[in-house]
């Protein structure tokens, strides 16, 4: 639950820490959009990184309101995208995949995407598979409600495993051998 590294992208979202509501833990990390048409942005700070290294990304999201925002990172200058809730409506950044249902009825929903296969199914370019920006917002034409909220909780992206570099050691035992 490190929400140090999160900040507002584009103008967007105010973020709080908010202790009241969580999927789990002591606290979720709360967007609000802070003007009438905003993105309701908020961009995770990484270190660049190859999407081999960590492929799949999994977070929880909450929505009490209809707020428009997709799920987007930057690899090689070009923008992709997990869909959510944003429109399709002028929007030029390369879909992914999109998840679903998204409804704005207070319930935690968890969801996980393995981006780096997906980015793989993509037209290659220089640079394609190394992601420098992951971030929350609304890319398209720009609706959302002054105040709405969105809350994230338990944002991971999880390591695939490698015998590169330092290596692991891998142990198993049946009882039934």
């Amino acid at each position: 639950h490190d929400f140090d590294h999160w900040v507002t992208h584009s103008n967007g979202a105010r973020l709080v820490r908010d202790r009241a509501q969580a999927a789990a833990g002591n606290h979720s990390l709360k967007l609000i959009n802070q003007e009438l048409g905003g993105t309701a942005g908020a961009r995770r700070e990484i270190e660049p990184f190859a999407a081999g290294q960590f492929p799949i990304l999994s977070f929880d999201m909450r929505m009490t309101e209809p707020v428009r925002l997709d799920l987007l990172l930057n690899a090689g200058g070009v923008d992709y995208r997990v869909g959510l809730t944003d429109s399709e409506f002028i929007n030029t950044a390369t879909v992914l995949t999109r998840l679903g249902p998204i409804e704005p009825d207070g319930e935690w929903r968890h969801y996980t995407v393995d981006f780096a296969k997906l980015m793989f199914e993509h037209e290659y370019h220089k640079k394609h598979f190394i992601v420098n920006n992951i971030r929350f917002e609304d890319y398209a034409y720009q609706s959302n409600a002054r105040g709405a909220p969105v809350w994230i909780d338990n944002f991971f992206l999880l390591p695939s495993l490698s015998s590169a570099g330092k290596g692991f050691a891998l142990n198993w035992s049946a009882s039934d051998l």
